[in-house]
């Protein structure tokens, strides 16, 4: 199912912040992480691959979702199990990679900074290039961001949690 983008989800930035209690222990979800887990990303050479490359140290884990090609956007999983009375619970933040953060927003705020310079010069005729420009990054990085995030969620709640 591919998510409907609506304003009530769809975040001013691209980062998101959940929690997931269980009711398997911290060594158990340890193990689950081990086993979904590819040590690289160099997978596309492998027919049968695991959901997840990464790595876990501890109780601290970064998840990348495996997908055969590269995508900047993709969201990235990092995260913290800890104990509690009945399981654990994983605390998850979602985020960018930082290069791919670091290079869009060099790129939109330039592009920003032309909008406007060009909305202050414009006597009637205004260049929508730069306009367009930001809104098309913009969008797109949010787009993929947010359509990527119920699938990574839905894989850590199944495939690590136990979650069904």
């Amino acid at each position: 199912m591919i998510p409907v983008l609506a304003v009530k989800i769809m975040k001013l930035l691209p980062f998101d912040k959940f929690e997931i209690t269980c009711s398997r222990k911290p060594k158990q979800l340890y193990g689950s992480i081990d086993k979904q887990l590819e040590p690289s990303m160099l997978v596309f050479k492998k027919k049968d691959y695991k959901p997840f490359w990464g790595d876990r140290e501890g109780s601290k884990f970064k998840l990348h979702r495996t997908i055969k090609y590269q995508n900047p956007f993709l969201p990235i999983a990092v995260g913290s199990i800890e104990a509690t009375e009945l399981g654990s619970k994983i605390k998850i933040k979602l985020r960018m990679h930082l290069l791919t953060i670091v290079i869009m927003s060099i790129l939109l705020s330039v592009s920003l900074v032309k909008s406007i310079i060009e909305i202050s010069k414009s006597h009637g005729n205004m260049h929508l290039g730069p306009i367009v420009g930001f809104c098309i990054g913009y969008f797109l990085m949010q787009g993929i961001f947010w359509a990527e995030v119920p699938m990574i969620k839905s894989l850590i709640e199944t495939d690590i949690a136990g979650i069904s």
